[in-house]
């Protein structure tokens, strides 16, 4: 597992101003794989010098493990293949239990390490029914590397306050 220090990062007092934070940032399962973790912080990745907590995948469902307590989808975007738990309670929707191998969801919810491997902790979990969304996806991932690599710089105003 790689560390990051926090010498790399804003102060953690800032983290909240970083308008990536607590975005559900779309990536590659590969990417996310390789993300390192902030040395301290439990679920806090970097991603070219911000802390990120909530992932985008989408791809396909390739395993499924049902239990009483949660449901666990291993999703393939063709990239790698990253485990989604999903926690039962008495108001989730039945749908999201209906799910089989082979269909294509779309999963956002943060990222944590369980036993040694990453998975995400499902917020959101939807069955995609067009098939184009998987292209649309993978091109707003490219695309939004830009904005993912922008420097971000805390307001001169904050820095100034005690």
């Amino acid at each position: 597992m790689d560390y990051v220090s926090l010498n790399n990062l804003p102060p953690v007092k800032f983290w909240g101003l970083d308008p990536l934070h607590r975005c559900s940032i779309k990536l590659f399962i590969k990417q996310i794989n390789n993300l390192p973790q902030v040395q301290g912080f439990q679920g806090v990745f970097v991603l070219h010098g911000h802390p990120i907590t909530r992932f985008e995948v989408l791809g396909c469902i390739v395993s499924k493990h049902l239990t009483n307590h949660y449901i666990k989808y291993a999703v393939d975007d063709g990239t790698g293949v990253i485990s989604c738990c999903l926690w039962l309670n008495e108001n989730l929707p039945s749908v999201l239990c209906s799910y089989n191998l082979g269909d294509l969801v779309s999963v956002t919810g943060k990222l944590q390490i369980f036993r040694d491997e990453r998975e995400i902790r499902v917020e959101r979990l939807t069955l995609e029914e067009d098939l184009n969304i998987e292209y649309f996806h993978w091109s707003q991932i490219i695309n939004f590397q830009e904005i993912y690599k922008a420097k971000f710089v805390i307001p001169t105003d904050k820095l100034n306050e005690q």
